[in-house]
């Protein structure tokens, strides 16, 4: 309680939003539901609670359904600190997917449709932030992966969007391309007659805040201020070009989302030209190669290889990856797939983009060293 009341919230938004704490008696309170509990991600393999002294954060569908939680460490990130996890998710399931699940929709249903506009925030802390503020018309992505899933349920109550991301390189970068995937889909959702009078430019703005700050650090400083950048939304090239002059760094990120998006509109996506980059990424890629290169250690365990979890945090081991069957898996917070899932969550991409960086990356590479081999053979017969 100290903790989120040092962070701004009132008594009523903390109990609003149903915020709890593990404190360990998970376990021994509901001793005939162990089972159950590791079902549902509450306890892991070892029956232990996997958000142990973390803020407990309910997570619900869109109906006010309860399908998992969101635990937040209280702990502050120190040197010493090899792995870090501060936010660690409810495991995916039949319930639960993040990529179908915004925080807080169910309550702010209402006030969208009334607005008739959104705030999409990244974490659940901004997201009490702009409720304490007043602006109940705000949902979260659970981070920045904004996806078609979220689209699909915001579409139904409005079309006009305010990203609010954070002011550093992971928010703008964010901002960016979900402000262009929300072009993108929405177009593919709307009538005819309604894309006639709908103009993206318009409809998604975007919140710039001070650099190298979040929504709920605003709220401490300044109340006011934060009220006025929401109320006062930018337009999609404003806001980059004032983000890219306040930070040099971020032209950088701005001009690769370019690039990535020119290589999509150069490549015809349909289901051939994906099942022909899937098998060509079957043969150039070794998930075990592609993992170490974005940095994951892991070591021989029998027949596959084992190490801890990138995703979340954790003591003994409990991510597999298995070279015969080319996918992964984590049995601590049930995330796992293929290469390209791997990528998309190591590098936060989306679908297609994750097989452009493996296509770069692995298969090019590799046919430009199947060409040079066939030459060299040449030459020397």
């Amino acid at each position: 309680m100290t903790y989120l009341k040092s962070r701004g919230f009132s008594i009523e938004t903390i109990k609003e939003f149903g915020v709890g704490y593990c404190n360990g008696n998970v376990k021994t309170e509901l001793a005939n539901h162990q089972q159950e509990l590791i079902q549902q991600g509450i306890l892991n393999a070892r029956y232990n609670e996997r958000n142990f002294q973390r803020l407990m954060f309910p997570l619900h569908n869109e109906k006010g359904e309860l399908i998992g939680f969101n635990g937040r460490t209280l702990k502050e990130k120190t040197e010493s600190d090899q792995i870090y996890v501060k936010y660690l998710l409810s495991p995916e399931s039949l319930e639960f997917s993040k990529s179908k699940t915004l925080y807080n929709l169910h309550r702010a249903k209402k006030y969208i449709q009334e607005a008739n506009q959104v705030y999409i925030v990244e974490g659940v802390m901004d997201c009490m932030t702009l409720w304490e503020l007043g602006k109940k018309n705000v949902v979260c992505t659970l981070g920045t992966a904004l996806t078609k899933e979220h689209i699909q349920l915001l579409n139904q109550y409005t079309n006009n969007y305010v990203i609010c991301y954070d002011n550093d390189k992971a928010g703008f970068s964010a901002s960016v391309r979900n402000g262009k995937l929300l072009s993108q889909t929405i177009r593919q959702l709307l009538t005819e007659e309604q894309r006639q009078s709908w103009k993206a430019t318009e409809q998604i703005l975007f919140t710039k805040l001070p650099s190298e700050c979040d929504p709920n650090d605003l709220f401490l400083k300044d109340k006011d201020k934060l009220l006025q950048q929401l109320e006062q939304p930018m337009k999609y090239l404003d806001y980059c070009r004032q983000m890219c002059a306040e930070n040099p760094n971020y032209q950088t990120v701005f001009d690769e989302n370019i690039k990535s998006e020119q290589r999509l509109k150069d490549k015809h996506w349909n289901k051939g030209d994906i099942a022909k980059l899937k098998a060509e990424l079957k043969q150039a890629t070794d998930i075990l190669s592609v993992a170490q290169d974005l940095g994951i250690q892991v070591q021989k365990s029998g027949r596959n290889f084992v190490g801890i979890c990138p995703f979340h945090g954790e003591n003994t081991p409990s991510f597999f990856i298995s070279q015969e069957k080319q996918i992964y898996k984590c049995f601590g917070c049930g995330k796992g797939g293929d290469v390209i899932a791997l990528v998309c969550e190591m590098k936060d991409l989306s679908y297609r983009e994750s097989m452009n960086y493996l296509r770069e990356n692995y298969v090019v590479p590799h046919y430009q060293k199947q060409i040079q081999s066939e030459k060299k053979d040449k030459e020397r017969d």
